[in-house]
Parts: C-alpha cells; structure tokens; sequence
C-alpha cells in the first residue's frame, strides 16, 4: 500500500485522521512528525527561500535511525526548524532601515500553512 504524506491533504485534520485510520501505531510518532516537517518545508517554499542544507542533511541521518531514536530526533530536529522560522519572521517583520518595510502581505497559502502550524 502507497502510503500518502502530509502533501497529499488540503487540511490538517485530514492528515491526522488518516494517520490514525492507517498508519501502524508504532510508526505514527514518525508520521506525523515527518507532516511537520513537510509543513515547515512548505513554509521555506512559499516565503521563496531555499530549506537551511544542514537541515536537510540532518533529515538524511534521522531517516537511517531506528525507532524510538527516529521519532525523537526527527521530533527535536523539528523544533529547531521551528526556532529558526520564528527567528526568520521576526526578521521580515522588522522595518528596514528607511522606515519602510515590516510584515508583508501574505498569500492564502502562507494563512493556512500559519494556521496549521498554530495549531500543532
């Protein structure tokens, strides 16, 4: 069975009824954890920026590791995409040196992606 990704759903609460209707308990932490993963790479896309390699490079390592080890990593790896997202807003919010800027526009894409990282 081809088993969907986080991408594959228009809404948060779909992904995670899938998830629970059918992805084997021991490997929900991680599957749910590789949507948010792909819900902050998402992110980087829609702001135009390219995924930090390092991160991409530690996705590599994590995604060789066993469980419960993967889950964990992947769980802490997301946290510090997280950290860096947020230190990334506050810098596009931040006027720039004419007076001129602060927080742009943002895309329908950009609400969404915002309202379902809120909410996990």
């Amino acid at each position: 069975m081809h088993k969907k990704t986080r991408s594959d759903f228009a809404h948060n609460d779909e992904w995670l009824s899938y998830v629970c209707e059918s992805i084997p308990v021991p490997e929900r932490s991680y599957a749910l954890a590789c949507g948010r993963t792909e819900l902050f790479k998402s992110f980087y896309a829609v702001r135009n920026r390219a995924f930090p390699s390092e991160f991409s490079v530690e996705l590599e390592r994590i995604h060789a590791l066993a469980e419960p080890e993967r889950s964990d990593a992947l769980d802490s790896l997301n946290q510090q995409i997280l950290e860096r997202l947020g230190g990334l807003l506050r810098i596009e919010a931040q006027p720039n040196a004419t007076g001129v800027g602060g927080i742009a526009e943002s895309s329908d894409r950009e609400e969404s992606l915002f309202f379902t990282l809120g909410r996990l």
